[in-house]
C-alpha cells in the first residue's frame, strides 16, 4: 500500500510539471502539450485531453509559451492587419482604434506621458500598454510651449508596424484653461476636445 501511494505521488508530480502554458495576446491561458513549433504557427494538444485533436495557433496570436522544463519563449511581433497597405487612412483608423484595443502612448516629455496615461485610463475606452510591441496603435502627443507658459499641442494616431500616421488632430492651446499645470492642461485638452469627440 505504501509503494502504491509513493507511485501515485510520483505520477501526480509528473502530471503537474509536464504541462506547457500558452499565453495569448488577449491574455487567455491554455494548459497544453506543445507538439510542434513552426516558423509561423505552433501545434498543441489540450493537456486534459492528450489523445484528443491537435490544435494550431498562429504565432501572431501568442504572447508567450512557458515550457514544462522551465524555459519561456516570448513573442513580440506587432499586431498586423492583412492588406494594411491597401486600406486608406480612415479604414485603418477604424480598425485600429475600436473600443478595448491597446494603445501605446508616446511623447518626448515624460510628464506628458504620465498625464496622458492618467486621462486615457480614467476614460476607459482603450487598454494601455507600456510595451510598444503589444499595441494596436500608437498615440503620439506633440507639445510645445510659448510665452507666458502657454501650451500647444496635438496628437497623431500611428500604425506601429510601418509608423504610418493615419490621423492627426487639430492643434489646441491652454489659453483660457483653468489648469495651472501647463503640460497636464494641454494633454487633457487634446484628449477631451479633439480625441474623445471622434468616438
Amino acid at each position: 500500500m505504501k509503494s502504491l501511494t509513493t507511485l501515485l505521488s510520483v505520477l501526480i508530480t509528473a502530471f503537474c510539471y509536464s504541462q506547457d502554458t500558452i499565453r495569448t495576446v488577449s491574455n487567455e491561458k491554455i494548459i497544453a502539450i506543445i507538439t510542434e513549433v513552426n516558423k509561423e504557427d505552433i501545434k498543441y494538444k489540450k493537456f486534459n485531453n492528450p489523445d484528443g485533436p491537435t490544435y494550431s495557433m498562429n504565432k501572431n496570436e501568442l504572447n508567450s509559451i512557458s515550457y514544462f522544463k522551465g524555459e519561456k519563449e516570448e513573442f513580440v511581433a506587432f499586431k498586423t492587419i492583412d492588406n494594411a497597405d491597401k486600406l486608406n487612412d480612415d479604414e485603418l483608423f477604424d480598425l485600429l482604434t475600436v473600443k478595448n484595443n491597446v494603445v501605446f502612448i508616446f511623447c518626448e516629455n515624460a510628464n506628458a506621458i504620465i498625464h496622458a496615461t492618467n486621462t486615457i485610463s480614467s476614460w476607459g475606452y482603450w487598454a494601455i500598454t507600456k510595451n510598444i510591441e503589444d499595441a494596436d496603435f500608437i498615440l503620439r502627443f506633440n507639445i510645445r510651449f510659448g510665452a507666458l507658459a502657454d501650451g500647444y499641442g496635438n496628437a497623431q494616431f500611428i500604425y506601429p508596424e510601418t509608423n504610418r500616421i493615419i490621423r492627426e488632430t487639430k492643434e489646441v492651446n491652454t489659453k483660457m484653461s483653468m489648469d495651472f499645470n501647463t503640460k497636464r492642461g494641454v494633454i487633457n485638452k487634446i484628449i477631451k476636445k479633439t480625441i474623445k469627440p471622434m468616438f
